[in-house]
């Protein structure tokens, strides 16, 4: 059967990667054409790293459902998220605001006994609107982002996520107690999320609501979808208290979590394709893991530079470069110590290495950059 996303129900579960682009290429010689499935399969090989496969598999869905007359809104939301990925944002916008065209003139063609289909495309809206905020977010339009997490979360007055993304975006533009009740609402329809509980945390350390913040964080590091960059949050929460021991403690924890997943990791798919496709995306692209574990590393060189023990930073700062080269927080973090001990030349090249990430040739921040270290800079 197939879902409101496009997604097939048959590959779902604990089956490897490898075993589930088997049964979609299988299903796809008996369905030729089906675009359901080849939309399937593009995500999947965008999993893998393949990422000129997944976009030739994508576009040949959208031109399938085209010629069919049958518009798939996950589709054009599944290769703008793609080329977003690959930083072509002017791409990626284009194909989120094309598919929203096609889904408002199918909404017209729909009639209001077809219900089924009628809320498929208010999903697949749904989603289209949510990435392309998420997307007008990362560029820093945050009241455009705002408008269109408002008509995203309409389309689904009970999507948690839809309203989390909202909360952020009203946070952005100081509604706070307009985002204190979007996010609960959020958390009473979803409390095991943690972006939400993330999200309410660093709301009310925006509001120097300190024990409400260290209560949320703490409750939502004791869930078990717990990841890295909640723990880096809270340990950059204290950081800035002051509280240099309790950071140290909370950020040796996230270091043990990311060891376990590491490991866990390596359990469960130690095929040849996975680790061909981690491979590639480690010389093209770091990874959403590498990227957690390099926030780690250069808040636990600011920690060692309270201390003063600067040759350590610098350990740890390497560690973190090594995993992720584009981190350009880090960078501006070493380039700040160096300038304080008066090592001008070596804080200088910090700085232009940082500058060439952040800007591109036209002077424009990069939303590149952005993505690729989300999350405040640590000044």
């Amino acid at each position: 059967p197939i879902t409101p996303n496009g997604s097939v129900e048959e590959v779902r579960g604990s089956l490897h990667l490898r075993r589930k682009r088997r049964v979609l290429i299988r299903s796809l010689y008996h369905c030729k054409g089906n675009f359901h499935l080849l939309q399937s399969l593009g995500q999947l090989e965008f999993k893998l790293g393949n990422i000129n496969v997944a976009r030739e598999l994508l576009e040949i869905g959208i031109r399938e459902s085209t010629l069919a007359g049958r518009p798939h809104g996950a589709l054009y939301n599944s290769l703008g998220l793609l080329e977003q990925h690959c930083g072509n944002t002017d791409k990626a916008r284009m194909l989120f605001e094309q598919g929203l065209k096609i889904l408002q003139k199918a909404s017209v063609m729909v009639r209001s006994s077809f219900r089924s289909q009628a809320a498929s495309i208010r999903l697949s809206r749904m989603y289209l609107l949510s990435s392309l905020s998420k997307l007008e977010f990362s560029e820093g339009h945050f009241v455009v982002a705002e408008k269109l997490a408002r008509e995203a979360s309409a389309q689904d007055a009970f999507n948690a996520i839809c309203l989390q993304h909202l909360g952020r975006c009203l946070i952005a533009n100081n509604k706070h107690n307009e985002a204190f009740h979007v996010l609960q609402r959020a958390k009473s329809i979803n409390p095991m999320n943690i972006h939400i509980r993330h999200t309410i945390a660093e709301l009310y350390a925006k509001q120097n609501r300190n024990g409400s913040a260290r209560a949320e964080f703490t409750a939502a590091s004791e869930l078990p979808t717990c990841d890295v960059l909640l723990l880096h949050a809270w340990s950059w929460f204290e950081f800035q208290k002051r509280h240099y021991v309790k950071s140290r403690d909370i950020l040796h924890r996230a270091f043990r979590l990311a060891r376990e997943l590491r490991r866990g990791d390596k359990t469960r798919d130690t095929s040849k394709a996975h680790s061909i496709s981690v491979q590639a995306n480690s010389s093209t692209w770091p990874s959403k893991r590498a990227i957690g574990d390099s926030v780690l590393w250069c808040l636990a060189g600011r920690l060692q530079m309270v201390n003063g023990r600067n040759d350590c930073a610098r350990r740890m700062f390497r560690k973190g470069l090594g995993l992720n080269p584009r981190d350009w927080v880090l960078m501006d973090t070493w380039s700040c110590m160096e300038w304080k001990l008066g090592n001008d030349v070596r804080s200088q090249k910090l700085l232009e290495n940082s500058f060439a990430i952040r800007f591109n040739a036209q002077g424009a921040f990069s939303v590149l950059a952005n993505s690729l270290s989300d999350r405040p800079r640590q000044f």
